[in-house]
């Protein structure tokens, strides 16, 4: 079955990476994070440009912009500037990363979330564009929680306490982020929306239905397992209904990592492959059957999409969510 991985980071240029993805009949989303490091266009938005360029029928991308510089009355122009160049080179959308809001801070030293005045004129433009925003704007909901066997998350955030938001009240909360997203997607119907990692919504698939029910301009993609392993936790019959309920709403992402130094030497290369191949069996699996599973820990019963379903997941809905791809 031909796929579309519609969120990935994925520097694979060396030809034994393209075969494989070519055996796998898999096509590669790349989307920008780490806006924050001034390397990331660089670093990047060229390889991944490239890669567009030179291997079309595998490869694609999405880009970003520069933080804001506040103070600066050109920086909007600046940066829809090079989002016009950069969906003139192909880039089939635009993402911001969570850096609004869980870093970013105006000269006052209040957070800026990405509801803020500052982003209207480039998403704005990013509307007339007719490109697709993709948003990722916060961790997932176990970062507020306490650490312990009941959160999954708690080994990530033991290793990068700088990350973590629980007890921390001067932080914005998981619910204000999710509501400066809602209100861009409301202010923009004509914009399409994707929300990165179950719209920061994995914890409740019933939040998540709201919102494809309030918002038609409204996607998300899947991109992980541990979001895989967050449905894996709630009702079955409820998460296979929201899939049924919005066939179209949903794309396949798996967030999976290969670097250029991946590809530097065949011991590399091998290790790469057998991650993000192992990653996306476990992920096809999951949706794909009815099968227990052990995704992060935890034993989880597949959903066993049916076929229909399973087209819209893989394909048809990051073409119809990301035109041009």
């Amino acid at each position: 079955m031909s796929r579309i991985d519609a969120h990935i980071h994925f520097e694979g240029e060396h030809e034994e990476f393209v075969r494989q993805l070519e055996a796998w009949e898999l096509k590669l989303l790349n989307t920008i994070g780490g806006v924050e490091d001034p390397g990331w266009r660089e670093r990047r938005a060229v390889p991944y440009a490239r890669l567009a360029r030179t291997q079309p029928q595998r490869f694609a991308w999405i880009t970003s912009f520069d933080l804001p510089g506040f103070g600066d009355p050109e920086y909007a122009e600046r940066a829809i500037e090079g989002l016009r160049r950069d969906f003139e080179a192909g880039a089939v959308g635009c993402k911001i990363w969570k850096t609004y809001g869980m870093g970013l801070r105006d000269p006052e030293g209040r957070h800026v979330l990405v509801d803020h005045p500052i982003l209207e004129p480039i998403v704005s433009f990013v509307e007339r564009s007719g490109k697709t925003l993709l948003m990722h704007i916060a961790e997932p909901q176990g970062c507020w929680q306490p650490l312990g066997p009941d959160n999954q998350y708690s080994g990530f955030y033991e290793k990068h306490p700088d990350k973590y938001m629980h007890g921390r009240p001067e932080m914005p909360s998981h619910a204000e982020l999710i509501a400066s997203r809602d209100r861009v997607v409301e202010r923009h119907p004509k914009l399409r929306v994707v929300g990165a990692h179950l719209g920061s919504l994995e914890y409740d698939a019933t939040e998540l239905a709201r919102r494809f029910e309030r918002y038609p301009n409204f996607a998300v993609d899947t991109s992980g397992l541990a979001r895989a392993a967050d449905l894996g936790k709630q009702d079955r019959a409820r998460v296979r209904r929201l899939f049924e309920d919005f066939p179209d709403r949903i794309l396949f992402g798996s967030d999976q990592h290969a670097t250029a130094e991946d590809a530097a030497s065949p011991e590399g290369r091998r290790t790469a492959l057998e991650r993000i191949r192992a990653g996306h069996a476990a992920a096809f699996a999951y949706y794909e059957t009815d099968r227990v599973l052990e995704l992060r820990g935890r034993s989880i019963q597949g959903l066993a999409l049916p076929d229909a379903i399973l087209k819209g997941l893989y394909l048809e809905n990051a073409r119809r969510w990301y035109p041009g791809l």
